[in-house]
């Protein structure tokens, strides 16, 4: 079952991957770098306001495989009901955020011009499709206490592929905004994903009706989002500072060029955060059951995996970068980015430690590590940035983020392995 699990979750992630090398490739062919840097600066920023769920999806998880385990149906309508709820407010204040302030914020991000009109429009259309894929995060999480991972994968395969069919589309029948059609087109398949995600929920889980959560729960969940909320926010705050800065400071073309190594970096880094999703509900089970000697095995085994997985893929896209680059984009592009993609796979490695620090710690109800954890990154990495940015340009916000990784992972793994941080507590 897990290797089933795996090779879905896998072809998922390869389908993923292929359909955004066809849509960068597209989008850069037709709308030139800079238009390529406008939509990944925004299709960035969707995804960091996607963190806007403040830990609430892996509370979801958690607290549903545990009582999906016990058959306690009305505690998961509880759990479900709080969720969809906490959602709707979440995106439904975002949007009249940037109904009400959509020309302040494209202002404040920097964009000037024909970009600045787009952006105005672009903004408010991706707060709309915000909210639906929160909802789709309730969903999704059900899915994965069933760990239905089959069908958590094929939904997500048509969404991507109905996204490249859309952007080709999009150029085909030569719209006369493209930059702004496809956002269009990105609202409608949010919303038609969310939609087939739910229906596929009501044919495993035929209990659901709404109701109010016990306080016991209601305390339970959101002493869980204190702190998890708190790192979500710092993420959402910092996520984006890197693009911001070279936006602001180098432009957009430039903009285009780091947003394209950083998205190279991302899925890579991304495909074993995917596929370790697969762990979270077994650590789930293991710490209810206080079995601190096994999570640790399952700990310190996950953390080899994932560092040596991420060392052959950086191995890899090195030796193959100016090849691909060249027949992708062309020679000249493949130089430019050369610098930045060795920099940025060399953090791929040393951020490895994150992800089985990232699961562990929520499994085990302890995301206030995770917001020291957070705190201590932004710190430390911020300051690489004022130390860096003058003497290395871009490459000193990639040189920070690693510094700062690697020096909190080490301190982690350092806690861990003295017993001062335990995940049976």
């Amino acid at each position: 079952m897990f290797l089933k699990n795996s090779i879905w979750m896998a072809f998922d992630y390869a389908t993923n991957l292929i359909t955004q090398v066809l849509l960068i490739r597209t989008i850069i062919q037709h709308l030139g770098v800079e238009g390529y840097g406008f939509y990944s600066f925004f299709m960035g920023l969707y995804s960091s306001f996607g963190l806007m769920d403040f830990g609430m999806g892996l509370a979801l998880s958690k607290y549903l495989c545990e009582y999906l385990a016990n058959k306690e149906i009305h505690l998961c309508n509880q759990v479900l009901t709080l969720g969809i709820l906490f959602y709707v407010s979440i995106g439904g204040g975002l949007t009249i955020c940037a109904f009400l302030f959509r020309g302040e914020i494209v202002s404040l991000l920097g964009f000037q011009g024909q970009y600045y009109t787009y952006g105005i429009e672009v903004i408010l259309l991706l707060s709309v499709a915000l909210i639906f894929s929160l909802l789709n995060t309730v969903a999704v999480n059900l899915l994965m206490a069933y760990e239905a991972w089959m069908s958590c994968s094929v939904v997500g395969i048509v969404f991507k592929f109905s996204t490249l069919v859309m952007v080709l589309a999009v150029f085909f029948y030569d719209l006369a905004f493209p930059q702004i059609a496809i956002f269009y087109g990105i609202l409608l398949l949010t919303m038609l994903r969310t939609l087939c995600t739910f229906y596929i929920c009501t044919r495993r889980y035929d209990g659901f009706s709404f109701c109010m959560p016990e306080k016991n729960l209601f305390h339970k969940i959101f002493s869980f989002l204190r702190s998890s909320s708190a790192q979500f926010l710092l993420t959402l705050l910092a996520g984006q500072a890197d693009k911001l800065i070279v936006n602001r400071f180098f432009g957009l073309e430039i903009l285009g060029i780091y947003n394209f190594c950083f998205t190279v970096f991302n899925y890579l880094f991304g495909f074993l955060a995917t596929l370790a999703k697969m762990v979270f509900p077994r650590i789930s089970r293991l710490h209810a059951t206080g079995n601190e000697a096994d999570l640790l095995k399952v700990f310190w085994r996950f953390n080899y995996l994932v560092a040596g997985i991420h060392v052959v893929l950086a191995g890899g896209v090195l030796a193959l970068w100016d090849i691909l680059v060249t027949w992708y984009v062309n020679a000249e592009f493949a130089g430019q980015t050369w610098t930045a993609i060795l920099i940025f796979m060399a953090y791929m490695v040393l951020k490895s430690p994150e992800i089985p620090l990232y699961y562990f710690y929520n499994a085990t109800a302890q995301p206030n590590i995770l917001l020291r954890n957070t705190v201590l990154i932004y710190l430390i990495m911020f300051g690489g940035y004022i130390a860096l940015i003058e003497s290395c340009g871009i490459y000193g916000l990639i040189i920070s983020a690693a510094v700062s990784s690697i020096i909190v992972s080490l301190w982690n793994w350092y806690a861990i392995h003295k017993r001062w941080i335990q995940f049976c507590a």
